[in-house]
Formats: structure tokens, sequence, C-alpha cells
């Protein structure tokens, strides 16, 4: 088995979507001002926390069955940045409520927050579902610019 994880691990992943976003945005010229960041599970954990460190690289974020334990989470390093939280109401890996607990919780610090459950959703599919990815991109395409 592989040992498990560590800080320097997650260091470099985390580096590594920010090297990937830089390289699309040079090779593709796309738009600065239009950069989002989902991910599902340990992606979508990955999501919460380059959303609250480099808030100013995305122009929205949509975590997925990614809840965090959030009594000490920095929901205000967040700003202005649009988060979609999606989660299947029947993932037995994570837990649904938590991921509304983080709803509620980022709603009292003024973030700009949306809950988007998914009824029948399991851990790996409730953010793949044809319809939840429509509403997905149609919250991404609400914002054309960063929320200053």
């Amino acid at each position: 088995a592989a040992p498990p994880a560590t800080a320097e691990d997650f260091a470099r992943a985390e580096q590594d979507i920010i090297n990937v976003r830089n390289l699309m945005l040079a090779e593709y010229n796309a738009d600065p001002n239009r950069v989002y960041l989902m991910g599902n599970s340990s992606g979508g954990s990955a999501v919460w926390n380059l959303g609250v460190k480099n808030p100013e690289l995305w122009t929205a974020i949509s975590p997925s069955a990614a809840p965090l334990e959030d009594a000490n989470f920095p929901y205000e390093k967040l700003g202005k940045l649009p988060v979609l939280v999606v989660h299947g109401d029947m993932d037995t890996t994570m837990v649904f409520d938590a991921s509304k607990t983080m709803v509620d919780h980022a709603k009292a610090k003024g973030v700009n927050v949306t809950w988007l459950p998914v009824m029948g959703g399991q851990h790996v599919d409730a953010w793949a579902q044809p319809e939840i990815l429509k509403q997905t991109f149609d919250f991404f395409d609400k914002y054309k610019t960063k929320q200053k």
C-alpha cells in the first residue's frame, strides 16, 4: 500500500491544479476572468481549499460530495467568490448533512453560496448527472467575470 499523503503531497497536488489552470490560459488564450473549478470527493476538498487559498484565480467554484471539518474553516477568505455546493442525498461515503452545514455556515459568513442537493445521488455520480451538470454550467455561466 502507498504511504499516507503528506502536507508536501497536498501542496504539490494543489500546485498541479494551478499549473494546469495557467497552461490552459496560455495555450488556449482563455479568458482569465472566466476560470471555474469543480471537483468531487477529494477533488471537491481541493476545490474548497484552493477557493480559500487563491480566490483570485477562480470566477466561481463547485465542490461536490466534499464536506470538510468546518469549525475553523476560513469561509471569509472566499470573499465574493461564488460557490455551488453539490451533494447526493444517498451518498454513503461522505455525509450529505455535513455539506448542508457548510453551506449554512458559509451563508452566515456572507459567502455567495448555492446549495444543490441531488435527490437519489450517490457519492461518485451525483455531480455527473446530465441535469446536475447543466445546472452547474448554468451557475458558472452566470458569472462571466470575477466578483470584486
